[in-house]
Formats: C-alpha cells, structure tokens, sequence
C-alpha cells in the first residue's frame, strides 16, 4: 500500500540525516564532504555551478572538475586547451547548455581584485574548450582587459559583464548594454522579487535600476560594501566595513527599512556575533551568504554556520559530520534542495528542511537493539531510531 511505501521512505531519509538534540528539533541538517580521498582533484576549489543537466562543476586552480555524484573527472588546462592560467573564479552556463568559464585575479570573497584575465566557452557535450573571442569571433562589445566580474546573485545564473568604463552588459543569446555609470566600478550585483536590479558602484553606491537601465533609487553609505542581499517584501541587506583599507577590517550586517538602515544582528547562543558595535569575529575575508529561503551562511573560524531569518544561529555544518576541517570558502551554489560549498582542499553538500516529526521520547541512557515503523490504528506512524547513546522516537499524523 501507498503509505507502506512512503513511511519506509521517510524512515530510509531519516535515518541518513543527522539529528540535533532533544531540545532542537525544529529542523533536519545533512552535510557531506568532499575531499581528495573522495576523488576531488585539487587542493584548491574556487567556484561551483550545477548545469541543466544536473552535473556539478568545480571551478579549480588545475582546471575544471566535473562531479556526477559518483565520481570526478578534472578537465586540465594541458589536456582541453584552456586559455586561462589562474583558478577558475566563476562558472555560468548559456542558452545552449555552454559553461562559461571565468579567469580572475583573485577569488576571495571580496570581489575588489576581480578584473578578468580569460573567458574560455566550454562545450560539455563534445568536451571542448573554445576562447572566448574565438567563439565570438571577436564581435563583442567589451574588451576582456577592461571587463570586471562583481559578485553576483541571480537566481536565473546569467552572464552579467561589467566593465572599468562603467558598462553592464547581460548575455541572451547576444550581448545587451542594461547600464552605464561612466567611470563607475560595480562591484556586487543582486536581482529582487520584481526583477529590479541592485548595483554596488566604486564601493560605497547603492543603485536600484530597472530592467531598462532606468535608475530607481539611489544609496550613498557612510562605509565601504561587503555584500548586498535582497529578500520578500522589498527586504535589502548590505554588509559594511570598518577601516577597508586594513586586513584586520570587521564587517557588520545592517537591514534597510524605509529610508534607513538599522543594524541586524546575529545572535550566538549568549551574545551577538556581528552589528553594532563591529567586532572581529566577521572580518572582510569572512564568507557571507543569504539563501533564497531566508537562511545566513556565514563563515566563522574557517568554518560554515547557519543562522535564521531573524538572524538566531543554529548549526555549524561542518559539526554534522565530525570533522575539524578548518577551511576558506571562496564559492557556492544554491539549487532548490541544497547549498553547495567550495574551499581550500574540500567541497561541501549542506542539507537543511523542517522536521515535520515531533519528538515524544528519547532515552538518554543505554542501547536500544530494534527499530521500526509502525501504524495504529488512528493512522498515527511511530518511527524508532537507535544508536548507541539514545533511542528517539517521532509521531506524525499521515494519511493514507
């Protein structure tokens, strides 16, 4: 019967996902990390990307890494042709299903060394590399020594080009001109729910400009822009720097409301992690990232956590699996069922969904030796996981 099928299901998925404590049950986390004793090919992972296809791509200092969830195959620089010598910072993917590979001076988290070098056009289908001005045959409307790469969120993944002339061209199956700001650098690009679309200029310069190039709205900060993040209801959030010019520069995360910006707080479990006053603890090189569904992946003491909506920290993912693995984080990618992760020597798989189960027992002490799925008769399932510290048990109501 159908709900035979779909409790042995949840059972199987329960059982693959780790489990926070009795007093934190409000949600499901799963990390899975890749290293090279899992076939990753390099020590050093700079971007990823998923294709249409459903394959994931790492962008590397030795190449290009395809993973089919199996295995790894690295596409090296000697071998296809690649016309870039530094690590791939950034991958897209076009109309036809070509990656898009980026070359640029740095691949940090801060995106103000990011002129690029190279673009080479990779065809995954045949397995072969073509530069950039080849495949265009040198008709586009930038040259590759006056173009720059923000840091860009789209959840569409187009090919966004800046350039030192202040130009912003996006690519469908053409180049087009969406803005000009003579002069102006662009460092972070974002795209809100009504498709409007948010520019950091020359640092300090927030500009809303509609799909047209119209300008909407227009911000000057009193501090240089780490980040900018938009979310529902016309929400925007930006990270601040404190003295830019030094290594040791703290970040702060502040929410627009109305025409002010207020500061938003991360909240550790006894203290405030970031805001008012800045503290060390988030520092310029810190990854910082909002998803789609509201979540704060930030990067503290080289290691991925996750905070709330409002801001409330609730995991460290790399905890998930037991690892001390202590690493920078220079990419990512966000699908609608995971966010993947990219760094010095790992790529990392995190997992995050509500627990719809509710907890009504968990035995502290002893082994329990069975476990099981059952139905009674007010179709109430009964799930038992054991371990060797606890056995927990979960009830939810289902319908057949």
């Amino acid at each position: 019967m159908f709900w035979r099928t779909y409790a042995v299901l949840i059972f199987s998925i329960l059982l693959s996902i780790s489990l926070l404590s009795a007093q934190k049950q409000e949600y499901l986390f799963d990390t899975k990390i890749f290293t090279k004793e899992d076939g990753l090919p390099s020590l050093l992972n700079t971007s990823v990307f998923q294709d249409s296809r459903g394959f994931i791509w790492i962008g590397t200092g030795s190449g290009l890494s395809r993973f089919d969830g199996y295995n790894f195959q690295l596409f090296s620089p000697e071998a296809y042709g690649m016309t870039g010598k530094k690590a791939i910072s950034r991958i897209s993917e076009d109309h036809k299903g070509n990656l898009w590979l980026f070359y640029c001076r740095g691949f940090l988290p801060s995106p103000s060394n990011w002129d690029l070098i190279a673009i080479d056009i990779f065809d995954p289908k045949a397995e072969k590399v073509i530069p950039f001005d080849t495949y265009f045959q040198e008709t586009f409307p930038f040259a590759i020594e006056d173009a720059f790469l923000p840091q860009i969120t789209d959840d569409l993944h187009r090919n966004w080009i800046a350039t030192k002339k202040g130009e912003l061209f996006l690519y469908n199956q053409g180049f087009k001109k969406i803005f000009e700001k003579k002069g102006a650098s662009f460092q972070y690009l974002t795209i809100d729910e009504h498709h409007h679309i948010w520019l950091v200029a020359d640092n300090t310069q927030l500009i809303k400009i509609d799909t047209l190039g119209n300008i909407l709205e227009s911000i000057q900060t009193p501090k240089h822009i780490h980040g900018i993040w938009t979310g529902e209801g016309d929400r925007l959030w930006v990270a601040l720097v404190n003295n830019p010019n030094t290594g040791e520069s703290s970040i702060g995360l502040w929410e627009k409301k109305q025409d002010q910006f207020v500061p938003f707080y991360l909240k550790g479990k006894n203290h405030i992690i970031s805001g008012l006053p800045l503290v060390e603890t988030l520092n310029i090189y810190s990854f910082c990232h909002r998803s789609k569904k509201g979540y704060w992946y930030i990067g503290l003491n080289q290691q991925i956590h996750l905070f709330g909506p409002d801001g409330e920290w609730m995991y460290n993912f790399q905890e998930v699996v037991g690892d001390d693995l202590n690493v920078n984080t220079y990419g990512y990618y966000e699908n609608k069922d995971n966010v993947w992760f990219c760094g010095d020597i790992m790529l990392m798989k995190t997992f995050l969904t509500e627990n719809h189960f509710n907890l009504i027992h968990q035995q502290e002490e002893g082994v329990s030796d069975s476990g099981g799925l059952w139905k009674i008769p007010e179709e109430i399932f009964i799930l038992s996981i054991n371990s060797s510290f606890s056995t927990i048990l979960y009830i939810r109501q289902m319908s057949e």
